[in-house]
């Protein structure tokens, strides 16, 4: 039979281990998500969007893109930012838009040039 001490103990770093793989997890997030739904919903960015991870704190949601080389890239934080960042570009430079009576999604075949960083 164990004792008391040794099983809050086992429990407690059971505790720690599981609190250590959360947030190890939330911060390590990827884009791979939105690539995902790019591919499904707007193939014509398909290979044409390219998302970076800015490091640091995630208190608030950050994004920039930008065009070059008749690509989109877009720096963020967080994956709400990113995803917020892609759909502010589609609604200003591209004239598309989602909504849930309808799309009106017009990629042109060349990338407008949005504003640099």
């Amino acid at each position: 039979m164990e004792k008391p001490g040794l099983m809050v103990m086992k429990k407690g770093v059971l505790l720690l281990l599981v609190f250590c793989f959360l947030v190890f997890t939330t911060n390590a997030q990827d884009f791979g998500g939105i690539q995902s739904l790019i591919s499904r919903r707007l193939p014509g960015l398909k290979n044409k969007v390219v998302f970076e991870k800015i490091p640091g704190e995630t208190k608030t949601d950050t994004a920039v893109y930008y065009t070059k080389d008749a690509k989109l890239f877009i720096k963020a934080n967080t994956l709400n930012a990113a995803s917020f960042a892609l759909n502010d570009y589609l609604k200003k430079y591209c004239n598309s838009s989602f909504s849930h009576t309808g799309d009106n999604i017009h990629i042109p075949e060349i990338l407008p040039q949005a504003n640099k960083p």
